[in-house]
């Protein structure tokens, strides 16, 4: 029985996933088992798969046909034989000390979540060279968690995706990942588990090496995963309130406009017509909300512009950055 089981879900990412699974190999932590799971890839990421289980004992690889990220991840954790669990996507990777740390930080704790910052990277960049950063940490107790999740506390960012993520099996009640679920089925079980009780240790060095996966990019662009993903926004609001959160209902609010604004402008800017609209039904789901009106006045009044009088919300928006740069030369000189 080994100490971690390292989950990592294969779909074509042919080109990154030796990267990844060395980044796993050369580990000071040795005490792990690393758990393939090919979800139906069509490129020469299974071929690879079988020649890295041959290599070293401590693979396993299963086989699934193409049914998503959580279903993979899932079929993992029922084959698991680790204390702990850690997840890592398998265009990404780790420091080489970053198993050994998190599992430290988690005993010395008892936290049921030990998570590491990312740093993002390029496409076909190498790893970073390790590093010996001092080891430093926060520790939250679940509401404290659930607070940052929401974006009540906006000095200690929970990033809401599943990579770098240490999970005490034991201390959990949310044992799979929602499989109906194209995107946010990663910050869906971290917010159940947080939920629950789960209590969760940041570690602020960026020992996660995130890859910037053009093709996931344009996998993940379509309507659908950003309908889902801001009714997941909207379930949680709507969830906060009913636990007597009103304050962390309305902070997921204001995030959650905050990004529909900025991925609004960004898709009028290209013309992305089918994105536009998309983001024009989600606003109007949006101003629904029980939470909605709770969050700041200005913020509702640029929704309301952005959507019902666009050319008026960009023409405000150059007087604002114009009189902030301005202001900004005259306290220069």
């Amino acid at each position: 029985m080994s100490l971690v089981s390292v989950i990592v879900p294969v779909y074509n990412t042919e080109p990154y996933l030796e990267a990844c699974v060395r980044s796993v190999l050369g580990q000071t932590c040795s005490d792990f088992e690393l758990i393939l799971v090919d979800d139906g890839s069509t490129d020469g990421s299974a071929a690879l798969c079988e020649k890295l289980c041959a290599e070293d004992r401590r693979i396993k690889l299963l086989r699934q046909e193409n049914r998503g990220v959580s279903a993979a991840r899932n079929s993992a954790m029922r084959v698991a034989q680790g204390e702990y669990l850690f997840f890592l996507d398998s265009d990404d990777g780790i420091h080489p000390r970053l198993l050994q740390t998190l599992l430290a930080l988690a005993k010395e704790t008892g936290a049921a979540i030990t998570r590491s910052n990312s740093v993002r990277i390029e496409e076909r960049a190498l790893f970073p060279a390790a590093s010996d950063e001092e080891i430093q940490y926060v520790y939250l107790d679940s509401q404290t968690a659930v607070q940052a999740f929401c974006f009540l506390r906006r000095d200690i960012r929970v990033s809401n995706q599943i990579g770098g993520a240490l999970v005490r099996r034991s201390a959990l009640k949310v044992h799979t990942f929602d499989e109906e679920m194209p995107s946010s089925e990663d910050a869906k079980f971290l917010y159940q588990s947080m939920g629950q009780g789960a209590d969760l240790v940041l570690f602020w060095p960026k020992w996660y090496y995130q890859r910037k996966n053009s093709q996931s990019l344009t996998r993940r662009r379509r309507p659908q995963v950003y309908e889902v993903r801001h009714q997941f926004y909207r379930d949680v609001s709507d969830n906060e309130l009913k636990q007597g959160r009103p304050a962390n209902a309305s902070a997921i609010n204001q995030l959650a406009v905050e990004r529909l604004l900025y991925e609004y402008r960004v898709d009028r800017r290209s013309r992305n017509r089918q994105m536009v609209e998309c983001w024009r039904e989600i606003a109007k789901q949006q101003v629904q909300g029980p939470a909605y009106p709770s969050i700041p006045g200005f913020l509702r009044a640029k929704f309301w512009l952005a959507f019902h009088c666009y050319p008026l919300y960009q023409f405000i928006g150059c007087i604002y950055h114009w009189l902030r740069d301005r202001g900004a030369h005259e306290q220069a000189d």
